[in-house]
């Protein structure tokens, strides 16, 4: 088990710190917390307010504190309190790692070198520390017979400077003062770049050796004989500073180390040198060393691992990065005064002086022989070349220090390499090992390796970008529901770069090639995955960084990327796309069978073993290797509908030949399926029907058959001689009663013996009879419907036809399935559309020798529907298995599956449009539509009619005769009501609104009817408030509808969408906004909700759409609710004129001349 940072730390702090450190963090006292694996900074409120930083460098854990208890000890409350958040969090988890110590910055960097190791895992390694070189035989004291003069030290008494950057406008020189009582721990920098005092930093021991034992050894006394040119010197102050590189520190760490003297003058010769302690906020000598130390502060070594060194803590010591050297180390030795040593036992300072110029670059040669590689490094400076070894240090700032110069380095990003090759060169490795250096150099270096050996060299290419997705579980959920974590990575040819790569180039080892990144590519992918669904997640307080997905658009997903040969793994299982797809159909003596497979890599599954997934739902199957399978689901679609008219076997899709036709309609043409020579033969004898003539129309029948109507009975005749039912789908409008009648009526007189069955909704029972009436008067009619009606067959033994509605029909069909029918008919027949329902089973149980189905939906849009009809017309011919049981239970077919079963069932559907029979219609057409009450609707109708009838009569009996003011107003009241009343209750009282209208819903299953065939509607009421439940009802639907009343502002745009948009069919318009005036030739029907019969006015409405312009035919449709004033006052237009007006107007006049008998009439 991992041990926690506060497990692994505790010695370094008290007791008391870590019990206040909890009790901090139990309060919550953090107030600012931000971390990241290798470092924490936190702001605590306590007393005082401190901040906080914990940082890992290297192998070494550092923390620091503002408090006074931090400079006093190792450890203090806040740092506790901190390091209890990083453990809670989950931060800084490499610092619990066994080969961190509790070292500071420096400790980290001074582990000792590895051992030499083979030249190919040396190619291998990343940071290798820099090798110690053979060290030079020491220099001799400086001579002083040059003129320059020479001073020895500890002749004055020792002394310690603290050297303090200067605060902001200030100067002044250093203080020629005794360093005295405790020194302030240097300042560290916030990330605003201004000094923090009273900060602390600390080491956490633990491991270190203990090196007390040791000796300590500082750089100092005997301090050497050093020459400086007196040019360097402040003279105001007699006082110069020195910088000395100790090159045994340098090559233990692996990085530059630069110790601070500083000595004055007195008369001719120079005092003791003494350490230079750097100090923040402090005066300054008046040397241009400022820049220097403010470069050199951040980098302040503290007192363990100056002792780690085996140094004394005198403060001077500094360990900048390579940032910094790179600038610092040219500027010092431009001042003559830098020095270098051999080590501490050294007393000859040897001076650096600044040869810089043009960089020494680093170069390599490769080297092919046979199988081996000799990779030679070496330094060129224009002509100039130089070793890997004539240099003492080198520095990744891009410095070298040699003997006795500094000159600049430019290493292109290969340090490392230089480090290996400076005792090692050349490297004999082997050819992989060489190509793998040579990789590593082209991914992390900008060396130039355009003179590579043709065995190493790697060619530009380009390639495809396609994206690759390692799903799993998002550890938290997001809106409470579970989500899915995607990491996101790019493929390349074959080479796969994360996503948050820094790399930018690429290599494919097969074929030697070299990509470079596509970050706009990279960008469209993201793009894409954003389309698809996906949701960056980018705050890390709240959830993991990084890609999420609904688990429920996995499958989609899914299916869509792999098209794209994108790579998707979840849970460690790579989703497969199918490589080879095969179909084939074959014949047997009586039967045909359909074969295949799918194959997954280098597995094969049978057509039928996919098929049944499908039928299942399943979207996927499990593969021997464990890897998931998509499956080709828009290929396996186009045999959906075989599945359930065939018979399954072990490795194939069997049927009967009788089905021939609806396997041809279904896999003809398609490219993908083999068929046999003889299956072809079957297919060449397929017909369909042909042949049918148009029938006069029968004795007795009261009208003329258009031509047209005249086909259609033919084509009912010829079905009915087959034996076979078929569906009557002409548009509405254009005589589907007529046709249907006048067959009924050529039974009857060709001697049909058994009654025929209509059944219907109940608000065309009405309609029925008076269409009977009209075109067919012999046929004997009897309604079966109501309370009342008779519960056995024998009142249909002296009639030629039952008209009854499909509730009746559901619940009498114990004994209605027992009598014996000469044809069954179902007018509207898409109330069957749902093969489960009790209609549509009752409808099946039915025993006629003929059936008929009557339906204005087009064939084309719903087929789906029309499959549970045609089990009613032909039971059996979609096969045993049900395929319109799939299809109305939500099977699904493709676009082209469902035009082959249309085509397949065209002989048994007649379907004309008013289109293809315009020149044969009149040039308007109008009908009167009559609408049941519901039962409720009925009831409420009744109590309000004899109230308001009992009321008036009274009134009337009591005046004289006129009727009285009051009177007047409450006739024009009750005939008001009524009149709302029969359209909808709920326009009375909105308590009401709930209360069924056999008018509401018989016109807006109309206006659905006439959108589902394309065709555009006006609506008409005098009733804003009845507009305004049709618009509900509409929006209900998803239908869409423009609306017009007084009340509309956008009116010219109203009337614009609904003559140019398609997805607008339906306009609301109230007769008084709108019956004049408007040009509304996009439609083609105009409905008429409630009673205008005053012509005039009817025709104003019916014109919006029948005027110049109007290209189709226009059919007027009014609705009045049977049984209701609305039909009394339709019988009486012609005789009570001056009623009508009345009611629509409000004609006082024509009240007025309203007799008692009148009103009696109007409320019976």
């Amino acid at each position: 088990m991992r041990t926690s940072l506060c497990e692994k730390f505790a010695g370094s702090f008290e007791s008391e710190e870590r019990n206040a450190g909890n009790g901090l963090f139990n309060v919550r006292a953090l107030s600012e917390y931000r971390a990241s694996p290798t470092h924490v900074e936190a702001e605590i409120d306590g007393n005082p307010y401190c901040a906080v930083q914990i940082e890992l460098v290297g192998r070494a854990l550092q923390m620091t504190c503002e408090c006074d208890t931090a400079q006093a000890s190792q450890g203090c409350p806040h740092l506790w309190c901190a390091l209890r958040a990083a453990d809670e969090y989950g931060d800084l988890q490499k610092a619990t790692s066994r080969a961190v110590r509790q070292h500071p910055e420096i400790a980290a960097l001074g582990a000792d070198p590895p051992a030499p190791s083979s030249p190919s895992s040396e190619v291998l390694s990343e940071e290798p520390p820099q090798s110690r070189p053979p060290t030079p035989p020491p220099a001799s004291p400086p001579a002083s017979d040059n003129g320059d003069l020479i001073y020895e030290y500890g002749e004055e008494e020792k002394d310690t400077r603290s050297y303090r950057t200067p605060r902001s406008g200030l100067g002044g020189l250093l203080a020629a003062r005794e360093a005295t009582g405790k020194q302030a721990a240097p300042a560290s920098r916030g990330s605003d770049g201004q000094a923090r005092t009273n900060r602390a930093a600390h080491s956490v021991s633990g491991t270190l050796p203990n090196k007390a034992a040791s000796p300590q050894r500082g750089i100092s006394g005997p301090l050497p004989l050093v020459r400086a040119p007196t040019e360097q010197v402040d003279l105001d102050t007699g006082l110069r500073i020195l910088y000395l590189i100790p090159m045994d520190v340098c090559r233990k760490t692996g990085r530059l180390a630069i110790c601070t003297f500083w000595q004055t003058r007195r008369g001719r010769r120079w005092g003791e040198l003494r350490p230079l302690r750097y100090e923040p906020f402090g005066p300054t000598p008046g040397m241009a060393d400022d820049h220097f130390f403010e470069m050199l502060a951040p980098f302040s070594i503290s007192q363990a691992n100056v002792e780690l060194y085996g140094l004394a803590n005198q403060g001077n010591l500094f360990a900048p990065g390579p940032e910094t050297t790179s600038q610092l180390i040219p500027m010092l030795a431009e001042t003559g005064r830098l020095f270098w040593q051999a080590d501490s036992r050294d007393p000859d300072w040897k001076p650096l002086s600044a040869h810089l110029g043009d960089a020494w670059k680093f170069h390599l040669a490769f080297e092919v022989d046979d199988s081996r590689v000799r990779v030679t490094g070496s330094l060129m400076r224009n002509r100039d070349h130089c070793d890997l070894n004539q240099a003492l240090f080198y520095d990744p700032g891009g410095i070298i220090i040699t003997h006795a110069h500094v000159a600049l380095l430019e290493h292109f990003g290969a340090f490392n390499q230089l480090l290996r090759l400076r005792y090692r060169n050349p490297l004999i490795l082997s050819l992989a090992d060489a190509d793998v250096l040579v990789r590593q150099l082209l991914l992390t270096s900008e060396l130039d390796l355009s003179s590579l050996p043709p065995e190493l060299q790697y060619a530009p290419a380009e390639t495809d970008v396609t994206g690759q997705l390692f799903v799993r579980t998002a550890q938290y959920t997001f809106r409470g529901k579970e989500q899915l974590h995607v990491d996101l990575s790019f493929d390349y040819g074959g080479v796969t770069v994360e996503e948050h790569s820094e790399e930018t180039q690429l290599l494919l080892s097969e074929g030697h090639r070299l990509f470079q990144r596509d970050l706009s590519a990279e960008e469209a992918i993201r793009s894409r995955l954003r389309l698809l669904g996906f949701r960056l997640a980018e705050n890390a307080a709240r959830e993991e960084v990084g890609w999420k997905l609904d688990p429920s658009r996995l499958d989609d997903v899914v299916r869509v990327l792999l098209e794209d040969d994108w790579l998707v793994v979840a849970e460690g299982k790579t989703y497969r796309k199918p490589v080879e797809k095969r179909a084939e159909i074959r014949s047997g003596q009586d039967w045909f069978e359909l074969k295949g497979d799918v194959t997954f890599g280098d597995q094969k599954l049978a057509l039928p073993q996919l098929l049944a997934l499908q039928r299942k739902g399943a979207t996927t199957v499990v593969l021997d290797d464990g890897s998931i399978g998509v499956l080709p689901l828009e290929w396996l679609t186009q045999f959906t509908a075989l599945t359930e008219l065939g018979d399954f076997t072990d490795d194939a899709l069997q049927f009967r030949r009788s089905q021939a036709v609806l396997i041809d309609s279904l896999i003809k043409d398609r490219n993908s399926v083999d068929f046999d020579a003889q299956f072809a033969a079957v297919r060449e004898r397929l017909s369909d029907f042909s042949g049918v003539s148009p029938a006069p129309a029968p004795n007795g029948f009261g009208g003329t058959l258009r031509s047209y109507q005249a086909f259609g009975l033919g084509w009912i005749g010829a079905l009915a001689s087959m034996g076979v039912g078929g569906c009557l789908a002409d548009d509405m409008g254009l005589g589907k009663t007529v046709q249907v009648l006048a067959f009924l009526l050529q039974r009857k007189v060709r001697g049909s013996v058994h009654p025929s069955l209509v059944v219907m909704p109940k608000s065309l029972i009405f309609n029925w009879q008076a269409e009977a009436e009209t075109f067919a008067p012999t046929l004997r009619i009897q309604p079966h419907t109501g309370a009342g009606r008779a519960r056995s067959s024998k009142r249909f033994r002296a009639v030629d036809v039952v008209l009854t509605t499909y509730g009746t029909l559901r619940m009498d069909i114990e004994w209605l399935s027992k009598v014996r029918f000469d044809c069954c008919i179902l007018d509207e027949s898409q109330a069957i559309k749902n093969a489960d329902t009790s209609t549509a089973k009752a409808a099946r149980l039915i025993d006629a020798d003929f059936r008929l189905a009557m339906s204005g939906t087009p064939v084309e849009n719903h087929i789906r529907e029309l499959f549970s009809q045609f089990e009613f017309l032909n039971p059996g011919m979609l096969g045993r298995s049900g395929l319109a049981t799939y299809l109305t239970r939500g099977g699904d077919l493709s676009t082209e599956d469902l035009e082959a079963i249309r085509q397949a069932l065209h002989p048994y559907i007649l379907r004309r449009t008013k289109g293809e029979v315009a020149t044969e219609l009149p040039e308007k057409t109008e009908q009167t539509i009559y609408c049941a009450l519901s039962p409720e609707q009925e009831t409420l109708y009744a109590e309000l009619k004899d109230y308001y009838r009992q009321k008036l009569l009274d009134q009337k009996k009591q005046g004289t005769k006129n009727v009285g003011r009051h009177s007047k107003i409450d006739m024009l009241e009750a005939l008001l009501r009524l009149r709302q009343a029969a359209c909808h209750p709920g326009m009375i009282n909105e308590k009401y609104l709930t209360i069924a209208s056999g008018k509401l819903d018989l016109v807006v299953d109309r206006i659905e009817e006439l959108r589902e065939e394309g065709h555009k509607v006006l609506v008409f009421s005098q009733f804003t408030t009845f507009l305004k439940l049709v618009r509900d009802r509409l929006t209900s639907t998803g239908c869409g509808f423009c609306y017009l009343d007084g009340q509309t502002s956008d009116r010219d745009d109203q009337v614009r969408r609904f003559q140019e948009c398609p997805e607008f069919p339906v306009f609301l318009i109230s007769l008084k906004a709108g019956g004049v005036g408007l040009n509304l030739t996009a439609a083609e029907y105009v409905f008429m909700l409630d009673p205008w019969w005053n012509p005039a006015t009817e025709s104003q409405a019916i014109d919006r759409a029948h005027r110049i312009g109007q290209t189709r035919r226009v059919f007027a449709y009014r609705f009045i609710s049977k049984g209701t004033v609305e039909e009394k006052v339709l019988s009486m237009q012609m005789e009570k004129r001056e009623i009508a007006d009345a009611v629509i107007s409000a004609n006082a006049s024509a009240i007025a001349n309203i007799t008692p008998g009148d009103i009696e009439l109007l409320l019976q």
